[in-house]
């Protein structure tokens, strides 16, 4: 899994009076995966809430919440056709709806285990 993106926590900042932008990168080295949000300074706060809100500080829901996240906030990502290719047609088709349909509801939130972009799931 390979992911650059700049996206907005639809959080207002009154530091700098705008939306809060987070900054995600995901790339695989040393056979792990590798995530790295960044962020302004003065967005730290409200990049802190967001990541509390979707569980990115629950180490068991990492996985999950960061594969919801990509497929809400990211246009682009690659994956290892390795990986893609173990997923079964039921999985796909949930990954490309919750792609589309959190375009028309930014707040969608499904749990299905199948929306795990980093293996296969039954």
């Amino acid at each position: 899994m390979a992911v650059s993106s700049v996206f907005s926590t639809d959080m207002f900042s009154t530091k700098t009076n705008g939306l809060a932008y987070i900054i995600l990168n995901v790339f695989p080295l040393n056979q792990k995966t590798r995530v790295i949000f960044s962020c302004l300074k003065t967005h730290r706060n409200e990049i802190v809430k967001y990541l509390k809100k979707n569980n990115f500080f629950d180490l068991k829901m990492l996985p999950n919440s960061l594969s919801k996240l990509i497929l809400k906030k990211c246009e682009n990502f690659v994956m290892a056709s390795s990986v893609f290719d173990t997923f079964s047609q039921k999985q796909i088709e949930i990954i490309e709806k919750f792609f589309l349909f959190s375009v028309i509801d930014p707040d969608l939130n499904i749990n299905d285990p199948r929306l795990y972009l980093f293996g296969r799931v039954e």
